[in-house]
């Protein structure tokens, strides 16, 4: 399926709209291109570069800005996350002149792919986040006195469907967390965060205990993906919307519980088990 903006085509396939569609395919070409640097065979490793560049080409065509920082903060997490500091300086060096090309030249600009890609690096002269950010310090004076929020269900949809007259229906969050603290106040946005953080965490810290080769490199990509669309949740509400948050929150129980399918360690054998003779044929 598809939507026209400014005369331009969005592609949102299956999902609600093309922003979902355009976080999905980027941080599905993350995991591409992370199983890119952990396959051995050389047909794997192109059979996921050919993967990679399908994605990256459904995340151009969402026409998604946001979605860019899904694949730059999900990528470096990847390196970091391995302890790979060399490829990390080499990732480095390789994405500098890109984006500084994207950010201080016009290359490209007659391409509407390139551009969406090059407003969402210049956001101060982005009119519509000049207009996020005016929003949220209205919201800021109204949630200074809530500091639970005004409910749940009192923004967005649900809100202007419910009770249009309330001034947290009158104002679009244009964000996840913007949503979260509108409804459930700076107590319920800062719990969430540490909710995420701490999710990441324990990640990271069940990944880096994993024996087995092939389950290293499956939760690396899915731990990656997360920190990716979390990243992303500041300027995009995907984080609660349907299928995004389902797959993603399976995703990491999978990445904080990836114990139970790793390799067990032989175990020695029991001193009573020693002494324990065989019974003889008869």
């Amino acid at each position: 399926m598809t939507h026209i903006l400014f005369g331009q085509l969005r592609s949102f396939s299956f999902y609600s709209d093309a922003a979902q569609f355009g976080a999905e395919m980027a941080g599905v070409t993350v995991v591409a291109v992370i199983r890119v640097f952990e396959e051995k065979k050389l047909l794997y490793k192109l059979a996921y570069l050919v993967l990679a560049l399908v994605f990256f080409w459904g995340y151009a065509v969402s026409g998604t800005r946001s979605a860019l920082f899904v694949m730059l903060a999900g990528f470096p997490f990847y390196l970091l996350l391995k302890r790979d500091f060399l490829k990390l300086i080499i990732g480095v060096v390789m994405a500098v002149p890109l984006v500084l090309i994207l950010m201080f030249t016009n290359a490209g600009s007659s391409n509407y792919q390139v551009q969406r890609m090059r407003s969402a690096l210049t956001p101060m002269n982005d009119p519509s986040f000049l207009l996020r950010l005016q929003n949220q310090q209205k919201l800021k004076g109204y949630l200074d006195h809530y500091p639970f929020g005004a409910g749940i269900g009192t923004s967005t949809d649900m809100g202007a469907r419910f009770s249009p007259w309330h001034w947290a229906a009158q104002t679009p969050p244009d964000s996840w967390y913007v949503e979260l603290w509108i409804e459930t106040g700076r107590v319920g946005v800062t719990l969430y965060i540490l909710m995420l953080i701490g999710l990441a965490g324990l990640g990271i810290f069940q990944v880096w205990r994993l024996k087995d080769p092939w389950m290293i490199k499956v939760m690396y990509a899915f731990l990656a993906e997360f920190v990716g669309i979390a990243i992303m949740g500041y300027s995009n509400p995907v984080l609660g919307q349907f299928p995004t948050d389902t797959i993603i929150f399976i995703s990491t129980m999978l990445v904080v519980t990836c114990y139970r399918w790793d390799i067990k360690p032989q175990t020695e054998p029991s001193e009573s088990s020693l002494y324990t003779q065989p019974t003889p044929e008869l």
